[in-house]
């Protein structure tokens, strides 16, 4: 074998290693990807949205069903606490639910000084995955950075999740 073919042989070992110990584990436990969007998703306020992708094991209509689910478990919807203008706080009741059963992911929030959660995007899309998997224990979610390659055949469109207040002019 002269030196191309080593190196070529190389280079699609390395690929497939690659591909199978990297890439493949993550497809077959999670098997769709799907863009979390918070924000002005009607386009007639504010203007301004995020996106944040995740692999998920269900399909994103499934996640629509779960999230309501997930919300009469934790008993209140968290995209209306901050669905006005502006609004990033969580009122003391249900900060005090969000304590109770997410105390890993509420613990660093900054707090009012009557103690109300004050939600930042990255806390809010936490959340929002934490009560989904309240609604499914064993649900596999994930976040994903944007320049992750994937497949075009899991993408499963977006999932608006609200937030609108959480931005601020």
């Amino acid at each position: 074998m002269n030196s191309t073919q080593k190196v070529i042989v190389r280079f699609i070992s390395l690929f497939l290693f690659s591909f199978f110990v990297l890439v493949r584990p993550v497809l077959s436990q999670t098997h769709y990807l799907i863009n979390l969007q918070t924000g002005d998703w009607s386009g007639d306020g504010h203007g301004i949205i995020n996106h944040f992708l995740i692999f998920s094991s269900e399909k994103r209509a499934t996640l629509e069903k779960l999230l309501i689910a997930g919300n009469k478990k934790l008993g209140f919807d968290l995209a209306a606490e901050v669905y006005e203008h502006d609004d990033s706080l969580v009122s003391l009741s249900n900060t005090k639910k969000l304590d109770k059963l997410f105390p890993n992911i509420v613990k660093d929030l900054e707090r009012s000084e009557d103690g109300e959660c004050i939600l930042d995007l990255d806390h809010y899309v936490e959340l929002t995955i934490a009560i989904l998997k309240l609604a499914k224990p064993g649900l596999k979610v994930e976040r994903v950075q944007l320049n992750t390659s994937v497949p075009a055949s899991v993408y499963d469109g977006i999932f608006n999740i609200g937030g609108y207040g959480l931005y601020s002019p």
